[in-house]
């Protein structure tokens, strides 16, 4: 899509900003800033069209031409450039947002002021009767547009006010406004930041009230319809406890995220765990009784969570997890009718919210928040809600009858992780050095064959891609150019260091793919409708190891390189694998997040286990030895780095790790001479609550 240009008038303003559109020239609060070049003529063509989709090549025309540049480059510079002079970050914009793989949007409210000498009295009288009925047409115009866009999905709703909600030290997340707007609920880390209690504040400001101080997490508040209770979740089990403060009471055991009240006030909507099946469910439980019913039933390898009742009650929207792929359904509060799927994202969500018509449905992507129809035939296209940016979370919406009035709460997270490493084995003390740094996630290391390079994901272009860099951190190159869904991740070398093989949520779902070292087509390796993730080479490169839940469950499969003859190799579930340096065993865990190794033969038999302390994510195979990070044992300042023999079950430590180091995604590796050691650190994890007070769709 082309931004259509508004013509410019001498000045525009936005924020504490001014710009001249004639002089090019920025000023902060009457203060010039020095900023010249493209980053200017960068911020004068997003400014022409502001809340459009500006295009990466409509961009590449109107600062370049017809010039030959390495256009990426510059580009990217240039929004950085731009960005610092505002003050702005990609992981929470508040000027500019990334469209990720697509361009920019300026999303910040603009106003365009005009420099006209005033008109003499005579025009002054015709100007106002032109301006009048101008007024009147503009009503008119919007009156039309409010009834024929908050029905249909025609695109993206007009920018609208976004305020700071909260913006204390640490992290608040999972806001839930009250029912009457006036109050919200939230979870909070505290001044300390040590832990996670619920909290209740006024919207208006004053002091937060906790609520909650169980040394467990507390997390996902859901007012009741009265305004008198709140419900939340703590290690598996769901409370409520007066809003006003008092002492909470136990309700019932929980499978998984997210509550919600029936408008009644007599159902509580949970995540539970179905005896019969196995898999977790939405049941509604009802308080007065304790009883609870099933109203969705998912397969042993997925996970429905997050409910949140329609306005009327009639409805329970929910998210469905299968592996590592989420959407949206919405099935009948009264069940026996099947879920009907609303999206087919394909990416994470973590949870949803229904506008005060019940026409639509707001979901928390991977991306920002989205709105989709949630009646009509069919899967529908998600659209953009306009207040969002790519770091908006959890969305939480209140509705005054009297009024009408709306607002949306939404969290604002920014994730940013790097890769640093150090080397190991040597005499006196290694210090850790960055290797890769970016204000976006950094993940996946991976060495090379002959350990010069380092292969790694990174989100630093708005999408998570495969780069690959010297081990130093320089040279840095992007191998992927995925334009939509979750991105690549978890590559890994192939022996001989030609071919690297990694994950991606591209089409929907997760899929295997190869791309060469050094740059050039990327081959799609698996394309069955189930999640294949965590790629892998055996010794010899002729296959490749992988996760799928081909067969109902996640397990280890193999392939050939080529990507036939596809064959599962675990029986009692696996996720991430590498075989031995001579070909005879293969080394695996079973679950995400969890700790154990265990081995099989290549071509499956009998497992062993092999090594208890290692977790998911942070081990790696190298020779005759699987190097991992032994959290079991670690301090508040030094996470053990341990070494274990597979031939003869000798541990020792070979270094000694600063927290914290990510878990929760690929964050270990060793180089092949055990030399040298790379993690993942978490740079950022706080974030904060944002406010719409006048929220439309």
């Amino acid at each position: 899509m082309e931004a259509s240009k508004t013509p410019r008038t001498a000045k525009v303003t936005f924020g504490l900003f001014e710009f001249d559109a004639y002089s090019r020239q920025l000023r902060k609060e009457g203060r010039d800033l020095k900023l010249q070049g493209l980053p200017l003529r960068l911020l004068g063509t997003l400014l022409e069209s502001p809340g459009e989709l500006i295009s990466h090549d409509h961009l590449r025309r109107e600062l370049w031409g017809n010039t030959v540049v390495n256009y990426d480059d510059g580009l990217h510079t240039a929004v950085r450039k731009l960005r610092d002079a505002l003050g702005d970050s990609a992981s929470s914009p508040r000027f500019i947002a990334t469209i990720p793989g697509r361009g920019y949007r300026f999303i910040a409210p603009v106003a365009r002021v005009s420099e006209e000498k005033p008109p003499s009295q005579s025009r002054a009288k015709i100007y106002a009767a032109i301006a009048a009925l101008a007024v009147l047409t503009v009503s008119a115009s919007l009156l039309l547009w409010w009834r024929e866009g908050s029905s249909a999905s025609k695109g993206p709703a007009p920018l609208l006010s976004v305020a700071p909600l909260t913006s204390y030290p640490g992290t608040q997340r999972s806001p839930s406004l009250s029912p009457d707007g006036r109050r919200f609920a939230f979870a909070w880390t505290g001044q300390t930041g040590d832990n996670l209690d619920i909290y209740v504040r006024n919207v208006d400001g004053g002091a937060p009230v906790r609520l909650t101080s169980d040394p467990a997490a507390d997390d996902y508040p859901a007012w009741s319809p009265d305004g008198g209770w709140i419900a939340f979740l703590r290690s598996g089990v769901v409370f409520i406890v007066p809003s006003g403060g008092g002492n909470e009471k136990k309700i019932a055991d929980v499978a998984g995220s997210g509550v919600a009240w029936s408008p009644d006030g007599r159902l509580l909507a949970i995540c539970a765990q179905d005896p019969q099946i196995g898999s977790a469910g939405i049941a509604l439980l009802t308080l007065a009784t304790g009883r609870s019913r099933w109203v969705t039933h998912s397969t042993p390898s997925a996970k429905d969570e997050f409910p949140e009742f329609s306005w009327d009650g009639k409805e329970v929207a929910f998210v469905r997890t299968d592996t590592t792929i989420s959407d949206v359904y919405a099935v009948p509060a009264a069940g026996g009718t099947p879920p009907r799927r609303l999206t087919t994202l394909g990416e994470p969500i973590r949870g949803v919210a229904w506008t005060s018509d019940d026409r639509f449905v707001i979901l928390d992507s991977a991306h920002g928040l989205f709105r989709v129809p949630a009646h009509g035939s069919g899967v529908r296209t998600p659209v953009r809600v306009a207040t969002s940016d790519e770091s908006a979370r959890q969305p939480s919406i209140s509705f005054r009858r009297s009024d009408g009035r709306s607002q949306l709460a939404f969290a604002r997270a920014a994730r940013d992780t790097d890769i640093v490493g150090m080397p190991i084995g040597g005499s006196g003390s290694a210090v850790p050095t960055p290797i890769t740094r970016s204000t976006l996630a950094d993940h996946g290391p991976s060495f090379s064959p002959d350990g010069t390079r380092l292969a790694f994901s990174s989100g630093r272009t708005g999408m998570e891609q495969i780069w690959v860099c010297e081990v130093s951190g320089l040279n840095p190159r992007q191998l992927t150019f995925f334009e939509s869904g979750l991105g690549a991740s978890s590559p890994v070398w192939s022996p001989d260091g030609k071919t690297i093989a990694f994950d991606a949520t591209a089409r929907g779902n997760r899929d295997v793919y190869t791309v060469p070292a050094d740059g050039g087509k990327v081959i799609r390796m698996t394309d069955r409708p189930t999640s294949d993730a965590q790629p892998s080479w055996s010794h010899d490169g002729r296959w490749i190891y992988f996760m799928s839940d081909r067969s109902g469950a996640r397990q280890i499969w193999k392939m050939r390189a080529d990507g036939s003859e596809p064959r599962q190799v675990t029986k009692n579930g696996g996720y991430q694998a590498f075989e031995s340096a001579d070909g005879k065993r293969l080394f695996y865990a079973k679950e995400r997040s969890q700790r154990g190794i265990w081995s099989v033969p290549p071509d499956g038999g009998d497992e062993i286990p092999v090594l208890e302390s290692a977790w998911h994510n942070s081990w790696a195979l190298s020779g005759n030895y699987i190097y991992y990070l032994d959290f079991d044992r670690a301090t508040p300042s030094m996470i053990p780095a341990n070494r274990f023999d597979i031939r003869t079950g000798a541990k020792l430590k070979f270094a000694q790790i600063p927290p914290p180091v990510a878990r929760d995604l690929p964050a270990f590796a060793v180089n092949p001479s055990a030399r040298f050691v790379v993690w993942v650190v978490p740079i950022d994890s706080e974030s904060g609550l944002m406010l719409v007070r006048d929220f439309r769709w």
